[in-house]
């Protein structure tokens, strides 16, 4: 997924357009590069769950036009919310990015759910 789709998606929860969304778009890609800052450890956890290596450092988007560099399932059903507060946050109305971000936060904690794993027990007992 792009950061155009994400901030699409943002602007759909918003019941915007690119038309009627004035000036989020120059923002968009500082407001999701805030958001990789936010989700790295939850998506470190996704990608170890998923046998992939864990990232090193946190990535940054220099346009909207590069693919966000996260899991799917996160970069879909997390960010857009995490977005969408951020960008409502200029309309100035406090309920709505309560709302957002309150949303944002439940699909966060959702993903990062504590998830079994085998362990090595170092006293040589069984594990």
């Amino acid at each position: 997924m792009t950061g155009k789709e994400v901030y699409l998606a943002a602007l759909a929860l918003l019941f915007e357009t690119e038309e009627t969304a004035g000036d989020a778009e120059d923002h968009a890609p500082s407001l999701i590069n805030a958001l990789l800052g936010d989700l790295f450890s939850i998506n470190n956890m996704l990608r170890e769950e998923a046998g992939k290596e864990r990232l090193l450092e946190i990535p940054a988007l220099s346009s909207l036009t590069e693919d966000v560099p996260y899991e799917d399932k996160l970069v879909r059903g997390c960010m857009p919310y995490g977005l969408a507060a951020r960008i409502v946050y200029d309309d100035d109305d406090m309920a709505k990015v309560d709302y957002f971000t309150q949303l944002y936060a439940a699909a966060a904690n959702a993903f990062s759910r504590a998830r079994s794993r085998r362990i090595k027990d170092v006293y040589g007992g069984v594990v």
